[in-house]
């Protein structure tokens, strides 16, 4: 399967977290030659064909999004992470969770529990 794309590009990313987090201590010049290297095993990576089609979805988006995966490294002012993200969204998803929660203890309603069986 595809599970050493997943792994690499796994790896990659926590790779590129890593400099990003320590960008403060890094020179720009320095900062370049990181992102370059991250973009050229990027492209390795992509480059390769997935055999699963969860695989080539992941790649496809991947290569999508590819000039967008490293700007954090350069512009110190991007954040390495999205936990910004990550913590505003947190209420609705626990908004979200409760009122799946209630509807599943009420009587059954056929037309609903499906969707949010889905959802949760």
């Amino acid at each position: 399967g595809d599970w050493w794309f997943a792994l690499a590009f796994k790896a990659l990313l926590k790779r590129a977290i890593g400099i990003g987090q320590r960008r403060e201590a890094l020179t720009d010049a320095t900062l370049k030659s990181y992102r370059r290297d991250l973009e050229r095993q990027r492209d390795r990576l992509l480059a390769r064909n997935p055999v699963t089609e969860d695989g080539a979805k992941f790649s496809a988006a991947m290569t999508r999004w590819k000039d967008s995966l490293f700007v954090f490294v350069t512009r110190r002012d991007v954040p390495a992470t999205n936990n910004v993200s990550e913590r505003q969204l947190r209420p609705s998803v626990i908004f979200r969770n409760y009122v799946a929660h209630r509807i599943m203890q009420s009587p059954p309603s056929p037309d609903l529990r499906p969707i949010l069986l889905s959802t949760a």
